[in-house]
């Protein structure tokens, strides 16, 4: 199981990657834009590779290069599934997302999904 807080260096940059919270995000955005349950979300999400925990910095990076909005599109509907008629470039830009984005974090206290410190 994933877990919060995840320490990684890179350089002299301390990372900590919060990859539940990333998860979550991602699951709730598997139930928003795609229609799916929390129940099935947390299916998908927890049998994918985004829920093996990261063992270094490069893997937390791999992720957040991403959105969660686009890794849970990719999750449920396969690669490039914008040919497809989903939804891209993602709605995540847009004012009612961040509020919404906003509302999820609060409601389930999630964090943010990566914080970056300088030594």
């Amino acid at each position: 199981m994933v877990r919060d807080g995840l320490v990684f260096y890179d350089g002299n940059k301390k990372i900590i990657f919060n990859q539940f919270s990333f998860c979550e995000y991602v699951k709730w955005n598997i139930v928003r834009f795609a229609g799916k349950t929390y129940e099935e979300a947390d299916t998908i999400v927890n049998e994918s590779n985004l829920a093996r925990e990261a063992e270094r910095a490069g893997e937390a990076y791999c992720l957040i290069h991403e959105t969660e909005y686009h890794w849970a599109m990719l999750l449920v509907y396969g690669n490039m599934y914008w040919l497809h008629g989903v939804p891209y470039p993602e709605p995540c830009s847009n004012e009612e997302y961040v509020i919404w984005e906003s509302e999820i974090s609060e409601k389930y206290n999630l964090k943010e999904i990566c914080e970056f410190y300088s030594e």
